[in-house]
């Protein structure tokens, strides 16, 4: 199992993140309804990256409801007989109610359609203090590179999906930070974050900002939330 840190002494930080590289295989939807729990089969990890607590970590969720308008059965009835008559009759009254201080009742409202995905958003400024630093910087960005790509399955014609990740603090837990089996969405790195491009004559960086952007396996529940809490609705009702 390959393991890559930034900085090298990332042990001694009262704090870091972790992430676990994982195959994907393909899961149940049983599995993906208790994938907070033990009996989420994880395949064998690929390899880790540890990295320092972001300078940037933003957590976003929501969730989707649907707007209806809900009108009197009295004025729809009304509406119905108003399209079942002529067409010249029918212009002649549209064209009257123009100048009417009237309308149709309705009341709008909002029905439950579903929970998104929850998303979250790291960034870095990593600036390598050693040639072995700057060499692991190269090589955790190729591996978050390579991980959030399919590949072919055999021949051209199939592609296996990317790998998932497992995200964890090492050290000093955060309590309002639990992750969930996660998938790498987007990912940028900026070689010239200070808006001058410069370069070693290694071909390394004197400075590099990693942002990336992992999204749930799954979309979460109440009971998914309590579960990872640990009696998150007994404290706060």
């Amino acid at each position: 199992m390959t393991s890559l840190r930034y900085p090298s002494d990332l042990s001694d930080q009262a704090s870091y993140i972790l992430f676990s590289i994982h195959e994907a295989r393909g899961f149940t939807t049983k599995e993906l309804q208790a994938i907070d729990k033990a009996q989420f089969t994880q395949s064998k990890i690929g390899g880790q990256i540890a990295l320092p607590i972001p300078n940037q970590l933003q957590d976003s969720s929501a969730v989707n409801y649907e707007g209806l308008e809900d009108r009197s059965l009295l004025g729809e009835g009304a509406k119905n007989v108003l399209n079942a008559t002529a067409p010249s009759v029918q212009k002649a009254v549209q064209a009257g109610s123009r100048y009417k201080t009237t309308k149709l009742a309705s009341q709008n409202t909002l029905l439950f359609d579903s929970v998104r995905i929850k998303m979250f958003s790291f960034s870095w400024k990593l600036i390598p203090q050693n040639a072995t630093e700057a060499n692991n910087i190269e090589q955790i960005i190729k591996k978050f590179e390579l991980a959030k790509l399919p590949y072919y399955n055999g021949g051209n014609e199939f592609l296996n999906f990317p790998d998932y990740f497992t995200i964890k603090f090492g050290g000093k837990q955060p309590k309002l930070l639990k992750f969930l089996p996660c998938v790498l969405t987007d990912m940028s790195v900026n070689m010239a974050p200070d808006g001058h491009f410069q370069m070693y004559s290694t071909g390394d960086f004197p400075v590099v900002e990693l942002n990336m952007t992992f999204g749930e396996l799954t979309s979460r529940t109440r009971e998914i939330q309590t579960s990872l809490y640990g009696g998150w609705n007994k404290s706060i009702v």
